[in-house]
């Protein structure tokens, strides 16, 4: 699976479809591409996935374009973060997903940014 920004997807679509433009067609990739935002979301569609029917925890690779939009974990009693249905629906359950975190921004202002950061790639453990 990739996860990026919607303004991305496109550079991510190319790659995966049946396209003259698509310069790897011939090693037929085979990947889901989500935006971040459909993390929040139960319902709806996204490029043609029914994110109500999408088994979370299956993918064995996520590459996170953006991935510092993912340095922030916030804590809500009444909700789910983004970052913990990522951690909890993707990355624990299901099959062992190795993460690759892509960012031409690496902007991290405290450390927990950096600690968020590889708890994705570690499971959640990561003790410092």
């Amino acid at each position: 699976m990739v996860l990026c920004p919607k303004k991305l997807g496109a550079n991510w679509t190319n790659y995966n479809a049946n396209l003259t433009t698509n310069i790897f067609a011939k090693d037929r990739f085979n990947y889901d591409v989500l935006f971040h935002t459909d993390l929040s979301r139960n319902s709806g569609e996204t490029l043609g996935i029914d994110l109500a029917k999408i088994n979370w925890g299956n993918y064995d690779l996520v590459v996170i374009d953006e991935s510092h939009n993912f340095r922030n974990r916030e804590n809500f009693k009444d909700k789910k973060t983004r970052y913990d249905r990522l951690m909890e629906q993707v990355i624990q359950q299901g099959v062992k997903t190795k993460v690759l975190m892509l960012s031409a921004t690496p902007v991290n202002n405290r450390f927990n940014d950096l600690k968020n950061q590889l708890a994705l790639a570690y499971e959640g453990i990561v003790r410092i």
